[in-house]
């Protein structure tokens, strides 16, 4: 942090006898710098500025002196201050503000210091005849009589008539002419040129009223082509309610006309048409410019063809306070610029160039804290534009509860764009809500769309990260009768691959666009056998053979000759034909299921060709133990026991893994033709 201070210092204001020809009047300022304690040496830029008070206002004038040679702490001053000329008894004051070259900004040093007049200084200032002047016959050409002679300090005026005590006209056809004109010349803060008090509840103190199509009712310019100057200044001291500095109402029903209209032809940044000032904290009702309006226009509408419409300043706090019954608090309007600029200089985390808040705790669902449209039919333009120059955030959304970014575009459009030249194009987050929602309301809506012109893995269309150890990167849920989920890739490539490792660049799976899957490992954990899908028909029984059985998971199917690659329910012992077991009986579902649709390789049951299924069997020739090799039996759809194994030879269907004593009934084998 740098600490400047001036340890002592002296300033002469030198007044020549052409002040009041409005010449410059030099000023010589010498002191002595100290810098972090010690006295400094080398170059520095100085910034001197005027005012016309001790504390707070703004500057009058400001003149820059730069490359000043400070030798062992001294220095010398040597500047012109338009400002100073013919000021009379007026007071000034002095600011100094200082930096080196390698300083970005300037440091104001702490206390104003007053100006005054060196010795015979101020006579100078009174004009060469002023002594005689008492005696002078005429004024400016005019015979003194015509003059208000003798007048009483203060001179009153009064009446009883019921329009003007003070009418002042003048019929000129000059721009410039005046009908009444106040000038004053005190020093003081509470003076002015033209002072209207009222009494009464409703009056006014100063009240203007203009006929023609472009007139002003009160209008206020400022000429000053350098420093602070105002067309019309409003100033509040009170703490009541109402209390306004400047009060404009426009009641009109039409027409352009204005509450208030200030307007400035000085080129300088410290000129303002209108300029409202709070000088204390006299409570919430307190504004240093107050617009208000009771039909369909604006209380205080800014509007420039190329600059600012509404400029708002505040050093601790609010530039521009706008409220509104059931319209627009505060309106900008620029035809080629920026209706409404909000900038702030400060560098502090929590400092906001535009703030936008709603404070009801019952807010309805429509309102916003800011709320941006954009009426144009192009399919150009932002509702609202987030940009960031560096690696922040175009738009940032939080919110503790809810949801820190909410995008609805009703028809077309988006719901939320966000665009940031090298950082994050939007980024949402949230305490316990919703960091960023998507929803799409009609049935042809997209709730969430995401598009890149990147390749591989450094650029892709959408990136989705969860940091914490057990969280979850993408969870999605729906309620559709189609698909959760869809993947489609219009190339070449693969539709899905999926990466493990610390690092993710282990490749553990990927399915390509031909439907082909590699994977290292397949864990299947819906079931236990390798099945094939088949269409199944019952024999026709012949020679009083028993009853042919429905196909039904645990059957025994054979190889159908008569129909090329179907099969049919197994009906007598040791039959060759055998091909396998219908999955799905005794609770365990089948595996992994193949087929081809539309082909021969394709029907309505899965037929396992191993693994381990249940299966039914007739125990009444043999009872059966595990690992008895087991065999079709002439019970349709069952196996039994192998008791002869030349005959067995071919026809055998697994091993058992379960026991059978007597009867019929499921046993779980481990198929296994042969």
């Amino acid at each position: 942090m740098r600490k400047w201070c001036i340890l002592n210092s002296m300033a002469a204001l030198v007044v020549a006898t052409t002040a009041f020809a409005g010449s410059n009047v030099p000023i010589t300022y010498q002191g002595i710098l100290d810098f972090q304690s010690q006295p400094y040496d080398g170059l520095a830029d100085f910034r001197i500025r005027l005012y016309d008070r001790a504390i707070l206002g703004f500057p009058i004038a400001t003149v820059d002196v730069d490359g000043v040679d400070v030798d062992q702490g001294l220095f010398t001053l040597v500047f012109e201050m338009p400002q100073l000329a013919n000021i009379g008894s007026q007071t000034r004051w002095l600011e100094i503000s200082v930096k080196r070259d390698r300083d970005p900004t300037y440091t104001t040093l702490s206390g104003r210091q007053e100006l005054t007049y060196a010795a015979f200084a101020a006579n100078a200032l009174h004009a060469e005849n002023a002594d005689s002047a008492t005696d002078a016959d005429t004024l400016d050409g005019i015979d003194s009589a015509a003059f208000l002679q003798n007048v009483p300090n203060p001179l009153v005026l009064s009446a009883n008539t019921p329009f003007y005590t003070i009418s002042g006209e003048n019929n000129s056809g000059t721009s410039a002419a005046m009908g009444v004109r106040g000038i004053t010349t005190s020093a003081s803060l509470g003076g002015y040129g033209v002072y209207g008090e009222s009494a009464g509840s409703s009056g006014r103190g100063v009240y203007g009223r203009a006929t023609g199509a472009t007139a002003s009712g009160v209008y206020g310019l400022h000429f000053n082509a350098s420093g602070v100057g105002h067309g019309i200044r409003g100033l509040t001291t009170s703490s009541g309610n109402g209390s306004s500095g400047v009060f404009g109402e426009h009641n009109s029903e039409s027409g352009a006309a204005y509450g208030v209209h200030g307007l400035t032809a000085s080129n300088t940044g410290g000129a303002a048409g209108v300029f409202g000032e709070v000088e204390e904290n006299g409570g919430a009702s307190t504004y240093g410019v107050y617009g208000r309006n009771h039909g369909a226009g604006a209380g205080v509408l800014g509007q420039s063809a190329d600059g600012l419409g509404v400029f708002g300043l505040s050093t601790d706090n609010v530039g521009v306070f706008g409220t509104s019954v059931n319209d627009f608090g505060v309106f900008g309007r620029s035809n080629n610029e920026t209706g409404i600029l909000g900038q702030t200089l400060s560098s502090d985390s929590g400092a906001y160039a535009i703030h936008g808040e709603v404070t009801s705790t019952l807010s309805g669902s429509g309102s916003a804290g800011v709320f941006g449209e954009n009426n144009g039919t192009n399919g150009l333009g932002y509702g609202v534009y987030g940009l960031h120059a560096s690696g922040g955030w175009g738009v940032y959304g939080r919110s503790t509860g809810g949801r820190g970014v909410y995008g609805n575009a009703v028809s077309g459009g988006w719901g939320i764009y966000g665009f940031s030249s090298s950082g994050t194009g939007t980024f949402g987050s949230s305490n316990s809500g919703i960091g960023v929602e998507a929803r799409g309301f009609t049935t042809n809506a997209i709730a969430l769309r995401a598009q890149g012109v990147g390749s591989g893995l450094a650029s892709p269309a959408a990136s989705i990260e969860n940091t914490n150890s057990n969280g979850i990167a993408l969870f999605s849920t729906s309620n559709s009768s189609d698909s959760n989920a869809v993947f489609v890739n219009r190339g070449g490539g693969q539709v899905i691959k999926g990466f493990a490792g610390a690092n993710g660049g282990d490749l553990v799976f990927q399915v390509g666009t031909d439907g082909i899957t590699m994977t290292k490992v397949l864990q299947i954990t819906g079931g236990s056998d390798l099945s094939e899908q088949f269409d199944v028909r019952t024999r026709q029984t012949t020679n009083g053979k028993q009853d042919a059985a429905e196909p039904l998971p645990g059957m025994v199917v054979c190889i159908d000759p008569e129909n090329p690659g179907k099969l049919v329910v197994s009906d007598q012992a040791h039959d060759r034909t055998v091909a396998g077991i219908i999955s799905g009986a005794g609770g365990v579902e089948t595996g992994m299921l193949m087929g081809q649709s539309g082909t021969v390789a394709d029907g309505q049951f899965p037929v396992a060709l191993t693994g381990r299924v249940y299966v039914h069997c007739d125990a009444r020739s043999g009872a059966i133990q595990p690992g008895d090799l087991l065999t079709t039996a002439d019970t349709p759809g069952h196996a039994m026991k192998v008791r002869d194994h030349d005959a067995a030879r071919g026809a055998i269907i697994g091993k058992a893994m379960t026991a059978l004593d007597s009867g019929t009934g499921l046993v779980l084998v481990l198929v296994s033709l042969q």
